[in-house]
């Protein structure tokens, strides 16, 4: 076997390194988790002799430990003191074990292809997505931009059916102040939704609509009166621009078609349009995250897919929809792209 050159040895011994103390790191944040440590950390900053005591625990190794702790997004040092950086303050506390609980299962899963996803931990799953639509700021800026609101597209009456925090409905009617915005969920989605149009001064335009189960739009009251009869279907106001966001990879493609059809039936003003954002492949800059969200999302969740931009082409035109375009969202974490389908 050749020897390795110089410079080739230097960079696998670097490699090595960099992969050992990656890993450690990931050790690290476990460690400091069970100890309770972000915990402590979230009422003020704190010396490893402080974060010691409150923890009851060895001040030198706390110490230790809060140093490798400061190579992560999760911990700032300022002198002797220790905080909770930003992106520490925006994860949810029951989210603090990063996945541990699902993760110790991927071998198994990997083994026997099947989810260890039920129906109660899909629905974990889905808190998890909803706890991180805040990265979908700068995807629904893009869509704002690449849809022209405000421009060639306004006054438009907007429709975002599963809304969850109302980020692209949000976003959209920001953009175009001569828009209104219909919001549909469940009730304690309706509420996240609520904060996000006060923030961003767009809840006088907006009707919020508090349904069980968002996808049974032939017997939902778009007006906001409840329907006392589930068999009844009910006249609906139809929308020039409807929204469905991170919704189509959580249903097979059949049953996505079907809501397809519904919603360009009952919903759509001819020539109306449905933008879908979901997680599509295609961005380089984005492989490594969306690699990761397939690995995780096959483990977790019990029926979902992803579905490629092609087979939702083909499943929208069979739903009735006149043209459909897509295109990929250049916004971080680069996961998500925008299919736009218009009816005919």
């Amino acid at each position: 076997m050749a020897a390795m050159s110089e410079a080739s040895q230097n960079q696998t011994l670097a490699d090595f390194v960099t992969l050992k103390n990656r890993a450690g790191l990931t050790h690290a944040i476990r460690a400091a988790t069970e100890l309770g440590i972000f915990k402590a950390l979230v009422d003020g900053q704190k010396t490893a002799e402080q974060l010691a005591a409150a923890i009851k625990a060895d001040p030198s190794r706390v110490a230790a430990l809060m140093n490798v702790l400061v190579q992560s997004e999760l911990i700032e040092k300022y002198e002797n003191d220790y905080a909770l950086a930003t992106l520490a303050h925006l994860i949810p506390e029951t989210f603090f074990d990063f996945g541990d609980s699902h993760w110790q299962h991927l071998a198994d899963n990997v083994r026997s292809g099947k989810s260890i996803g039920t129906g109660e931990d899909d629905q974990d799953f889905l808190i998890q997505q909803a706890s991180e639509e805040w990265m979908l700021a700068p995807a629904a800026l893009t869509v704002a931009q690449a849809l022209d609101i405000g421009k060639t597209r306004k006054g438009l009456k907007i429709l975002e059916l599963g809304c969850g925090s109302a980020v692209f409905g949000a976003t959209l009617a920001h953009a175009d102040p001569s828009s209104s915005l219909t919001l549909v969920d469940t009730k304690p989605e309706i509420a996240r939704a609520q904060t996000t149009i006060d923030a961003v001064q767009v809840a006088s335009r907006t009707t919020l609509i508090e349904a069980d189960d968002w996808q049974n739009i032939e017997i939902i009251d778009l007006s906001g009166d409840d329907v006392d009869d589930d068999s009844a279907l009910v006249p609906q106001p139809v929308f020039d621009l409807i929204i469905v966001s991170q919704k189509i990879h959580l249903d097979s493609l059949r049953s996505q078609t079907a809501l397809m059809k519904k919603i360009g039936a009952l919903l759509l003003n001819r020539g109306g349009e449905l933008v879908i954002v979901d997680v599509f492949p295609g961005q380089p800059a984005g492989a490594q995250h969306r690699e990761m969200f397939e690995l995780e999302f096959g483990l977790r969740h019990s029926h979902g897919q992803c579905h490629h931009p092609r087979d939702l082409e083909s499943a929208l035109k069979n739903a009735g929809f006149a043209s459909v375009q897509f295109a990929h969202l250049p916004a971080e974490p680069y996961l998500y792209g925008l299919v736009l389908a218009a009816k005919g």
